[in-house]
């Protein structure tokens, strides 16, 4: 044979060498389908149960990094004061005194009831505290108050 055939020949055995080593790493690399059996099965759904979340919030903090402490001094809650209601005086009419003696006795009307009072009675719960001919004082629920004759 001559030199030039044999450069054939073996040109051509290391074409098919190459190719088997090429198949070979081909089919190592590519997956292999496997046929999995097909049954009939029922599919079976389970729901589950879930709890109920906990809802968390992030409170805002304004703390300076560099002197660790917070630029918002805390607030301090102040108590809102307690408005006292005015109270409504019932309509008082001083009429006049009458006085025998020590005893002195004073013609109030009270809601247009006119009443006869001595110093320290009460009546519809105004209590006459003191009096004189031109003028008395009562209290109503605590709170005192001047009526002038008349």
């Amino acid at each position: 044979m001559k030199k030039e055939h044999k450069t054939y020949i073996l040109v051509i055995v290391v074409i098919i060498v190459w190719g088997i080593i090429g198949v070979q790493v081909f089919k190592h690399f590519t997956p292999k389908e496997v046929e999995l059996p097909v049954a009939n099965r029922q599919i079976v759904f389970n729901q589950n149960e879930f709890s109920k979340r906990e809802n968390y919030t992030v409170k805002e903090h304004n703390r300076d990094p560099f002197l660790g402490k917070s630029l918002d001094a805390p607030k301090k809650q102040t108590k809102r004061k307690k408005v006292d209601e005015p109270i409504n005086f019932p309509s008082i009419i001083y009429n006049g005194m009458i006085q025998s003696g020590k005893n002195q006795s004073y013609i109030i009307s009270i809601n247009g009831n006119q009443n006869i009072q001595k110093i320290g009675q009460t009546i519809n719960s105004v209590k006459l505290l003191s009096g004189s001919k031109k003028e008395i004082k009562v209290s109503y629920k605590g709170n005192s108050k001047k009526v002038t004759l008349n």
